[in-house]
């Protein structure tokens, strides 16, 4: 499924069926659930924000509080709740821009870009998920830019070079 968003001919060249790998590689890093531990713990005042949140009858209001849940939890860098706080939401439009927001705080870092995996795939709307994804694909050529930056500057000579060169 999400191969095809970057080879929409069909086409399985090397480099969408690589990406398609990346991208399950690191969607499998995640396990959504609300019954761990520092939820019990440190974070059980946002377990009950989530669960206060469920619990409120209207729609609209209820959307509102999930989405001040998913706000939080993206604060405190929980992108585990965030993500189940943003599927509860049940408007279409709000659940695909509350998503968006996710995907947005996930691509930061390397090690939470599966989290981003899962929230654009969770994005209702195709037009929104393919920016979602292609937004995580930017987000992998940077984590790659920096990671042969670093590599670089191991190799004898780089930082006399580098100081030449500023010079």
């Amino acid at each position: 499924m999400l191969w095809q968003l970057f080879d929409r001919r069909g086409n399985t060249s090397t480099e969408a069926t690589s990406v398609k790998t990346q991208l399950e590689k690191e969607k499998s890093t995640v396990d959504l659930r609300i019954d761990l531990p520092v939820y019990q713990g440190e974070r059980r005042w946002l377990l009950a924000m989530f669960q206060a949140a469920k619990s409120i009858p209207d729609y609209d209001r209820r959307d509102n509080a999930l989405k001040n849940v998913v706000r939080s939890s993206i604060q405190i860098s929980d992108l585990n709740m965030a993500i189940i706080a943003a599927k509860a939401v049940s408007g279409y439009d709000g659940r695909g821009e509350i998503l968006n927001e996710v995907v947005n705080a996930a691509i930061q870092s390397k090690d939470s870009v599966g989290y981003a995996v899962v929230a654009a795939e969770s994005i209702p709307s195709y037009d929104s998920k393919t920016l979602a994804l292609e937004k995580i694909v930017a987000a992998f050529g940077r984590f790659a830019r920096e990671n042969a930056d670093a590599d670089k500057m191991r190799e004898p000579g780089a930082v006399i070079r580098l100081l030449k060169d500023a010079i």
